[in-house]
């Protein structure tokens, strides 16, 4: 038997950016972190789970395009929770989210 066959159709970038995620629906958010990203989806970890199926509001702080400008861009966007994986080594979970709809707002105030 050989590897299994790659099921994504675009490109994976391995990105460590903080990320906020409502797990609940309650309005609180819990804090994370990518680990990777794609146009279609993200894995991150978080420490608590969420559920197969689930609808969850996040916002993911990309990294500046100029780093001498003060801006911070944020990209909001609701997804889909495809996958949850037990994280012992990093004391949380693991989601995989396919995106279903976002937004990028650039915040100059800081």
């Amino acid at each position: 038997m050989g590897e299994p066959a790659e099921r994504r159709r675009s490109c994976r970038f391995t990105v460590r950016w903080p990320l906020s995620i409502e797990l609940f629906g309650d309005g609180t958010a819990v804090q994370g972190m990518t680990e990777n990203l794609n146009s279609r989806g993200f894995y991150c970890t978080v420490p608590e789970p969420a559920v197969k199926g689930q609808i969850v509001a996040c916002v993911i702080r990309l990294p500046s395009p100029n780093p001498e400008e003060s801006a911070q861009v944020y990209l909001h966007c609701r997804a889909e929770v495809l996958r949850v994986e037990a994280k012992a080594a990093a004391g949380g979970f693991g989601l995989g989210c396919r995106i279903l709809d976002y937004h990028v707002r650039i915040d100059h105030s800081r």
